[in-house]
């Protein structure tokens, strides 16, 4: 989080994982937005039960590990097309 404050530009996409040291994916990805409401957070878990929470968290994507590059470059397209900051209920 200490990095994307300290960005002068925010990224477009971020990839998020549930599972991290500090704080969840979700709790990150609610900070996230609320620095930048345009960056885009396709969240990634190998719990599909945290589809939920993270569309609720804002999150415009989700996609269950593990998954092909495939898999991930239809996300990234489709997170990219999408309007900011109002598609946090897509999946």
């Amino acid at each position: 989080m200490a990095l994307f404050r300290s960005l002068p530009r925010k990224p477009d996409i971020v990839i998020m994982d549930q599972r991290m040291p500090v704080k969840s994916g979700v709790d990150a990805t609610k900070e996230i937005l609320a620095i930048d409401r345009a960056t885009r957070v396709i969240f990634s878990s190998a719990d599909i039960h945290a589809r939920k929470a993270s569309s609720e968290a804002g999150a415009v994507a989700f996609v269950q590990k593990p998954f092909t590059l495939e898999e991930l470059l239809r996300v990234l397209e489709n997170a990219l097309r999408a309007p900011a900051a109002s598609t946090g209920k897509k999946g």
